[in-house]
């Protein structure tokens, strides 16, 4: 089994420092996997020809080894370099450094970094145990440990190497926003200036107002007696009234002409 300590490397942050922790006596393979970048944005590795590793051990003493650059599916460097630590290298106890170097085809240095190994001792001797329960349990709970831990580191690298792609979207976006108001704007423009508003019709003639004519008669008529007076109700029929004793109506009605006609007593 192989542990995989994922680390993000920012080569412009000379300030953070990487430190893997490793027990003595592991029997699983202890592998470091570095995504380099350069102030958030992923490191250019076209140049790159190879990677040296050198470690110092708490004794002293130093190992020379190289490091795998990972490639793509075409088989371009990418910005991932990838190193499994010996059995030798994790024999002693105490804090190992551990210089990368990246070299050019012409042996020339382009990029360096360094991360720091903590070989610990075992937390537990599995004599002193009480039973193959309680060693199920702690290796279990140890498992879980590591695999969160790695799952974490997954989760980081792929965050930043996202980073690229999300300040593009953000971009866009503005972008787009700036587009709609301007044309918020020009559309503003246009109607101050009218653009939208529709042509004034044509106006019809006027007429000349006439003189005034002279008052007319009250529209109310008291019939005195012996007179008869007239009225035409909103139907359109018409009523002759008299006062006092009722006198014969002196009306007659042409119905071949529609005229009207008031007899009055030959003398």
């Amino acid at each position: 089994m192989e542990v995989v300590h994922q680390i993000i490397v920012d080569l412009k942050d000379n300030s953070r420092t990487h430190t893997i922790e490793v027990r003595k006596g592991s029997v699983n393979a202890v592998k470091m996997r570095c995504t380099l970048i350069n102030g958030g944005v992923p490191v250019d590795m076209s140049d790159v020809l190879t990677a040296t590793v050198q470690g110092v051990k708490p004794s002293g003493a130093i190992i020379y080894a190289d490091a795998d650059i990972e490639k793509d599916e075409e088989g371009n460097n990418i910005n991932v370099v990838s190193y499994v630590f010996s059995n030798i290298a994790l024999a002693e106890t105490g804090h190992s450094t551990y210089s990368i170097e990246l070299m050019s085809s012409l042996a020339q240095l382009i990029y360096s970094f360094d991360i720091y190994v903590d070989v610990l001792n075992q937390l537990y001797d599995e004599a002193d145990l009480w039973g193959e329960n309680d060693l199920s349990a702690m290796r279990s709970y140890m498992t879980r440990t590591l695999n969160a831990a790695q799952t974490s580191e997954e989760l980081k690298a792929s965050l930043i190497a996202a980073i690229g792609n999300v300040d593009e979207v953000i971009n866009n976006m503005k972008a787009e926003l700036q587009e709609y108001e301007d044309y918020l704007i020009e559309l503003q423009d246009m109607v101050d200036d009218g653009a939208f508003d529709g042509a004034p019709g044509p106006q019809g003639p006027q007429g000349e107002k006439g003189e005034k004519g002279d008052p007319g008669e009250s529209g109310v008529t008291i019939p005195v007696e012996g007179l008869v007076s007239l009225s035409v109700t909103p139907e359109g029929d018409l009523y002759a009234y008299s006062a006092g004793e009722s006198v014969e109506t002196p009306f007659v009605y042409d119905s071949d002409t529609g005229n009207l006609y008031y007899e009055t007593e030959e003398e």
